[in-house]
């Protein structure tokens, strides 16, 4: 598993967040974000993208929402 991080964008509900998911793949990831937030977020990340992304001085303003993870089946 991995971690996928998505942010809000601007004028959205949770724009000051990020959302962290776990999940097999970006697709995986992606289908969980639309189960839980609509179409109300902008872009995913894989982990290693997002962490560097932050080191560079982007979305530090940003806080994690609650981790998401596929539920065992």
């Amino acid at each position: 598993m991995n971690m996928y991080i998505f942010t809000f964008g601007i004028n959205r509900k949770h724009c000051d967040n990020f959302q962290p998911i776990i999940a097999n793949s970006m697709e995986e990831a992606e289908k969980l974000m639309f189960e839980h937030h609509g179409q109300d977020w902008a872009f995913g990340y894989t982990e290693k993208s997002f962490n560097k992304s932050r080191q560079q001085g982007l979305f530090t303003n940003l806080t994690p929402l609650s981790i998401i993870q596929k539920e065992a089946v």
